[in-house]
């Protein structure tokens, strides 16, 4: 499967919710997840979550691997 970001697969759409899913079910914080992006806040992550914001190619991959799903997980 080819990794990306914006344009990864025709006509699918970035679902932040399936991203919120996901953490929550792991038990991690938006703040846990902001760190392991290397941003100090949890407010940039919370912008991907609702999605006001769309994440960076190697943000997706970074995600992936805390969350121990594959990038395409987070596309509908």
């Amino acid at each position: 499967m080819k990794k990306g970001g914006r344009g990864m697969k025709k006509g699918k759409k970035f679902d932040g919710e399936k991203l919120r899913k996901r953490r929550i079910k792991l038990g991690l914080t938006q703040l846990e997840m902001a760190e392991k992006l290397g941003y100090k806040t949890a407010a940039p992550y919370s912008k991907i979550e609702s999605g006001r914001q769309l994440p960076k190619a190697d943000s997706m991959a970074v995600m992936a691997s805390v969350l121990k799903c594959s990038i395409e997980d987070f596309y509908c």
